[in-house]
């Protein structure tokens, strides 16, 4: 759909639903991130707010470089059809490297009063990155956002971003929590003990291992409302929209494409019978913004009644 206004009886059930909505991302400076705030803003801009976590850079406020990633060819539809929408778009200081995310008590208070649905997006993808340092972001991160949703006066959705690799030494993957033989409470105290070392050995590395124990605190402590976990493969350039082959970094498929085109890389190893689980980001933002709207719908559906704050949300087992 283009970005322009549309009557309610033209709206979709999913726009429907986003109508007056105020968004909360984390890692909206992110590749994903990006795409995600840019489809959200184009075909449901009758939303009424998102706010950003964005982490400061040196010399640079959060308000500058909102500024500055705004003016990337990612929104020149936007810019030019609705420019009043960049005004919905609110940046707040945070930083995940940081227990309790280093935010002001105003604007704790500000997403727990107004805030609706929530993209937890935020997290870092290095693979080479220290357990203790990946278990500070990830798992840490993660449990600060949770708590925040809790006290949340409105909060009708609550999307976790993990990754479809987060129990990948399994044979066959399920739509369900897995358990590990591990406290992840204590996870970053005991980050350097030789059992937790041994225990996260059968994960490739130390993003799919801290992304496998947030599943598991969100899965423990995020009873009681609206929450949706999202597992998508590797993300790679924009199919279609809204540029096709779009993309801002050198990781995953592009990096290795770099390599090739550049003549750097000649070769490496694969196996040919076997498929690359790549998916575009355009559609997996659109698949995050129907799945928010989803968890939502089976939240209402399950407890009877509108998503009142408070109201008991089931395990799928329940429901």
């Amino acid at each position: 759909m283009d970005c322009k206004q549309s009557n309610e009886g033209n709206q979709s059930p999913i726009q429907r639903f986003y109508a007056g909505q105020s968004i909360l991302i984390t890692g909206g400076t992110g590749f994903v991130g990006k795409v995600l705030l840019e489809k959200l803003l184009r075909s449901c801009p009758n939303i009424s707010t998102i706010y950003l976590l964005m982490r400061p850079k040196r010399n640079k406020s959060i308000e500058s470089q909102l500024n500055e990633m705004f003016e990337s060819p990612l929104y020149d539809r936007i810019r030019e059809k609705m420019p009043e929408l960049r005004k919905k778009i609110v940046p707040l200081r945070a930083d995940l490297n940081i227990d309790g995310l280093e935010m002001s008590e105003n604007d704790k208070t500000l997403l727990i009063y107004n805030a609706t649905i929530i993209f937890h997006v935020a997290a870092s993808v290095q693979f080479n990155l220290k357990l203790e340092a990946a278990t500070m972001i990830n798992v840490n991160g993660t449990r600060f956002i949770l708590y925040l949703a809790k006290r949340m006066q409105k909060l009708q959705s609550f999307i976790h971003v993990s990754t479809m690799y987060s129990n990948c030494y399994e044979r066959h993957i399920e739509e369900r929590f897995y358990t590990y033989p591990i406290d992840y409470k204590n996870l970053t105290n005991l980050s350097r003990n030789t059992e937790i070392l041994k225990i996260s050995s059968q994960w490739p590395n130390t993003y799919v291992f801290t992304k496998a124990i947030a599943e598991i605190l969100l899965e423990n402590e995020g009873q009681g409302f609206p929450l949706g976990i999202f597992r998508p493969s590797i993300i790679t350039s924009c199919a279609t929209e809204p540029i096709a082959g779009w993309n801002d970094n050198d990781m995953g498929a592009t990096g290795i494409a770099m390599g090739i085109l550049s003549g750097f890389l000649r070769f490496m190893p694969g196996d040919g019978n076997l498929r690359i689980n790549y998916v575009p980001v355009d559609f997996t933002v659109n698949a995050l913004i129907a799945f928010a709207w989803d968890v939502n719908h089976l939240y209402r559906k399950c407890n009877n009644q509108r998503p009142d704050h408070g109201a008991v949300f089931p395990t799928p087992s329940a429901c």
